[in-house]
Formats: structure tokens, sequence, C-alpha cells
């Protein structure tokens, strides 16, 4: 009879931790001490705190706003950056796999993945704690022993920062760089964006117009549209402001989410400077709109609201036990402390008016190691998200938010074997053992992680030693198709493309040199008149004839 009851309990459990659709309440902190606090319900935050509590550790969430999820929720990213595999294998597992089936796939409505969000943390056992005014991290040493909250000291064995500015790690003292800061460009910063929203679109004249149109990079279907490439031409009223193809997301009650207004020059780390930049776009706004009226599906368009807060998409980069970089993506690099698998595309959005960002790559498939979450200086702390050890480049692809919530969920694991061991994070990270109970954790809870043996051939060519360096500071791009064109004779407009981000970044007060309406490929003596211009002596070789792609490479990796 007892055996009966048991496993009549166990299957009530099961369902019950399956149905993130219920209306389940996470529970009421009623004191003050835990084994985990997680500081920030983003999705990333949530995907933590759930790890932790369900691998049986005392779990505080808490986030400064009044409802949980993020950028997903708040700031209306209502699509998925998807991650997958060389055939076509979801990559990002485990507890995001669990919201993206509750969700009902890849774009979703954002008050139901708010439910599944609260629903997610309530049948976990995770305390949640809205609205919270946090104030100082109390350290002893390199550890943090407690963190003020609403006044009162909340004391925990180990600390999550969730935040998406990794906002605790700066508090307690963790170095970290801005923006493009790691390649010189601390004023460099992907811009922003406010997401809006829409109602009288005619979903089924959206569906037809982009399914029908002459560009393969457009489409729609029951839930989500792209494209909309006219609204490049649309001439803003704010310098500050640039407006892009439209990546619109339908939502339950008939109105659409768009993300496609970029908001230059904020400070991300400023709320007032925040605040400013969705004031001008809702300024700009009312002209927007009426510009899509000329478009098929939007004529009768009008705006039903803005989000609470921008979508961010990087700002802090902490600086970890390991930062990962653009070479460990683009190489699909695997690591011996792999915790989470990633394969989106090295997405650099505009930082800048008259940009329009590019992308730096596509993986196959690369991995981030659990170095990246620990941070240095402090021994208990593990930051996850987009603000985690990458390099600014690097994290074009680590951002997004799959990637972000496997770390959370590696997060919660690691914060049992280091309390369990009573080992610090750091120290976890030089232990073999316990770096592979934690992945064989992870397997058993549903995480990927696996080696893919994926190095791609470009780095056995002799010339790839000067493509990594002109690729670690963002002069060569190579788009998804990771194709350096070796063999390609290199044009005039497209060798100035790559030596004016040099010359400017090495010559005070460099012009950038124009391009040329006559382009042609551009050979070895016109490229060492252009240079002895900026009294440049090139020491690589260069060919008499049309220049191809490599010896570009060779000559421009030698300029700086």
């Amino acid at each position: 009879m007892r055996k009966t009851i048991l496993l009549f309990i166990a299957i009530a459990l099961l369902v019950s931790g399956c149905n993130l659709n219920n209306n389940a309440a996470p529970k009421i902190p009623r004191d003050t001490s835990y084994d985990v606090i997680v500081i920030g319900a983003t999705p990333e935050g949530i995907a933590a705190s759930v790890s932790a509590a369900r691998n049986g550790l005392k779990t505080l969430l808490v986030e400064t706003h009044d409802r949980v999820g993020g950028i997903y929720t708040r700031a209306g990213l209502n699509t998925i950056d998807m991650n997958y595999g060389p055939d076509k294998e979801l990559l990002t597992r485990g507890i995001f796999e669990e919201f993206y089936k509750a969700v009902g796939g890849d774009s979703f409505d954002i008050e139901k993945a708010e439910k599944v969000f609260r629903n997610m943390i309530a049948e976990a056992g995770v305390y949640l704690l809205l609205d919270a005014d946090i104030g100082n991290t109390i350290m002893e040493g390199s550890k943090i022993t407690g963190i003020t909250i609403n006044g009162v000291d909340y004391k925990g064995k180990r600390f999550i920062d969730a935040t998406e500015d990794a906002d605790i790690a700066a508090a307690s003292g963790v170095p970290y760089t801005y923006g493009q800061e790691d390649i010189g460009h601390p004023e460099r910063v992907m811009a922003p964006t406010l997401v809006y929203k829409l109602k009288g679109v005619d979903w089924n004249g959206v569906r037809r117009y982009l399914n029908t149109d002459s560009s393969k990079d457009t489409g729609a279907n029951d839930r989500s549209a792209w494209g909309y490439s006219e609204m490049y031409r649309y001439k803003p009223k704010d310098p500050d402001i640039m407006v892009r193809g439209l990546n619109m997301g339908r939502q339950d009650d008939g109105t659409v989410l768009v993300n496609s207004l970029l908001i230059y020059n904020v400070n991300l780390l400023d709320e007032e400077s925040k605040k400013n930049a969705i004031e001008k776009a809702r300024e700009e706004l009312p002209a927007i709109i009426e510009y899509m009226h000329n478009l098929p599906g939007l004529e009768k368009a009008s705006l039903a609201g803005v989000m609470d807060e921008l979508y961010v998409r990087e700002s802090r980069h902490i600086i970890g036990e390991y930062r990962l970089t653009i070479d460990d993506v683009l190489e699909n690099r695997y690591f011996d402390d792999a915790v989470v698998m990633g394969s989106y595309p090295v997405d650099i959005q505009s930082f800048q008016p008259g940009s329009y960002g590019l992308v730096m790559g596509k993986p196959k498939v690369y991995s981030i190691p659990f170095r990246c979450l620990v941070p240095k200086k402090v021994d208990n702390l593990l930051v996850i998200g987009r603000s985690a050890s990458y390099d600014s480049l690097a994290s074009g692809s680590a951002r997004v938010v799959p990637v972000g919530m496997g770390e959370g969920q590696a997060a919660g694991v690691a914060s049992k074997i280091s309390i369990a061991k009573d080992m610090t994070f750091r120290e976890m990270t030089y232990n073999g053992k316990a770096i592979h109970e934690l992945q064989e954790i992870l397997k058993k809870q549903g995480a990927y992680i696996k080696d893919y043996e994926a190095t791609p051939d470009i780095v056995n060519s002799p010339y790839y030693p000067y493509i990594k360096k002109l690729r670690r500071y963002g002069y060569i791009h190579p788009g998804y198709s990771n194709d350096y064109r070796l063999e390609d004779a290199i044009t005039y407009n497209e060798f100035i493309s790559i030596v004016n981000p040099i010359l400017a970044d090495h010559i005070n007060g460099f012009k950038w040199i124009p391009n040329d309406t006559n382009d042609r490929p551009i050979d070895g003596s016109e490229i060492i008149g252009l240079l002895k211009k900026y009294g440049i002596k090139v020491s690589a070789t260069i060919p008499d004839g049309p220049v191809l792609y490599k010896d570009a490479y060779k000559i421009l990796s030698s300029l700086f």
C-alpha cells in the first residue's frame, strides 16, 4: 500500500511539473536566509532559480520590477533566437526547452510567457520577491555574504547575477568592459530597440505580401513576420533614430509587436538616458506608422502602445576565469568544461547612425565553458546571460536568451555541487571531478552537451593567422556564408572598406577614403600608392597584378 501511495505521489509531481500553464502562485519569502539568491527574474534568472530549487536548494529570486520575464515580457522581445546543430537538432535543451514548448514555439504571446515563467517558479518551489529595492552587497573578503533588499539584509551561501547588466557583479568589484571597449572602442555599443505595438494590422495581407515578394530573406507564418526592407528608406526626424526592416510577432489579442526601431547615443547604464531614449522613440513613432501605411497589410495599422523598457543587446561584459572569443565561436570550439551549446550567427547590430550592423560569421556549433560564468575577484558568485564573460564580438552570438537560460540551469546545478563539496565556484573550475559531475547532472536533467569536433577547414589555411588578426577587431566579416573568398580578386571598394577602419583606428584625424564609382579589381601598385599617401610602407610582399583576398589579408594585417 505504501509503495502505491508513493507511486501516486511521484506521478502527481511529474504531471504537475510538466504543466506550465496552470495558475500556481510563487512562494512568498518569509525569512532572510537562503542557500542561493538569484538577482534578476530574467529568463536566465528564472532558469537558474528553477534549477537550484529542483536540486534541493532553498532559493530566493529577486526582481526590481513588478513582473517576471525580463526582455521577453517587459521589453517585448517575443521571437526566440534559436540555436540548432548541424542536423537541425535543438542545442539548448533542458529548462529552456520546457519554456519553448510551453509557449508554443519560437514566437509567442508575452502574457502567456509571463504565466509560464511564474508557473515554472512556483512549481519548483522558488521564493519570489518582486518590486525589490536592492541596496549594497555585503562582502567578507572575496565572498558575498548578503545583499540588502528593501532595507533588510538577506543572507546567502551562493549568489547568481542574472541582471541584464551584471549589476551585482559590478557592485561587488568584478572587473568588466563596456560595449566594444575590449577592441579599443568603448563608445561603440549595439543600439537598443524600443519594441512597439500595432493594432489594425491585416495579418493575412502581411503574409501574402512577404511570402510572395522577390526576397528570399522575407516571410511570414501564423505568428511571425519578417521583412519590409522598404522601411530602410524611411528618413527619421531625429538623427539618433534608425528604422530597419520589420520583425513582427502576432499576439493572442490580435495586436502585433514590432522590433525595428533603433536608438543611438544611449548610456545603457544610466536610467535617465534610457528614459530619454524611449521618449525620443515615442515622438518618432507617429511618422513611422504613417510611412508604414504605404505597405501591404499595414495600410490601417495604428499605434497601440510601447513596451515598458528598451530591448538592450549589450552593455557590460564581465571579466571571468575565461573570456569567450570570436575565434572560439567561429572555430566551433568545444571546451572540457562546457555547460551549454550555441550556434546563433554572430550578429553585431548597428552602433552608430548610417551603419546597418554586420554578421561576423555563422558557427556550426560551439560551447560555453563554465569558466565564463565565474567572475574574477568574487568566489561565490556566478554571472549568467549577455553580460557573462564574453568578448564583445563573441557576444554577438552568445548573448541570446536560450544560451543564457542554459547557463542559468548550469548555475543552479553548480550551486548545489559547490555547497555540497564546500568548494568555491573558482575552485570548481579547476577541479575535473566537480566539472564532470556538473556535466553529468545537467545531462540527466535534460541539458545537451556534446563535442561535435566541428573545426572548420579554414583554420588549416596558411592565411588563417591573417584572417584571425583582422577578425579579432571586426575588420572583416564574411557573413552567414563564412566565405573569406581567398582565391577571389578583391576590388578597390572592397579593399578600402577594410583599410578605412584600420587606418582610422591608428591614425589620428584620419578621413575615410571614399568609394570609387568605377569599382574594379585593385592591383598591387595601386595599393602601394594608396598607402604611401599616409606614410605607410608595407612589409608584406605585394603582387604586381590584381590582388586576391588572401594577399589582401596578409597586407592589411601587417598595417597594425
